[in-house]
């Protein structure tokens, strides 16, 4: 469809989905894949943050991108993106391995 027949919404929705097809996209994808495979969600308000410098996130940043709201924040890294995980307070980045703190958390409840 010709841009010149897309309300503004339609054009930020396809602006997004290129940002999420080119480098800035790849990383939201590894964290995500990273985050949901190490760091199981506990809740649903953990949140995926961009630098807001990031030509390609500004189309991203106040919406939501594979359930996460989307934050932005100068000091991610350029060119990355970070998951805030709300019950364990900290944020992972791709490669990030749980720490002690996660592991204590994760224990099961002992009942007598």
């Amino acid at each position: 469809m010709s841009s010149e027949w897309m309300t503004p919404e339609q054009i930020r929705q396809q602006r997004a989905a290129e940002v999420m097809e080119g480098p800035l996209g790849r990383a939201i994808y590894d964290v995500v894949l990273w985050t949901r495979k190490q760091w199981p969600p506990q809740r649903g308000d953990d949140e995926l943050w961009l630098n807001p410098t990031d030509p390609d996130a500004a189309v991203l940043i106040g919406g939501k991108v594979l359930g996460y709201q989307v934050c932005a924040s100068e000091k991610v890294p350029k060119g990355k993106a970070l998951i805030y995980c709300q019950s364990f307070g900290v944020y992972v980045s791709d490669g990030q391995m749980p720490d002690a703190r996660f592991a204590l958390y994760q224990l099961p409840e002992i009942t007598a």
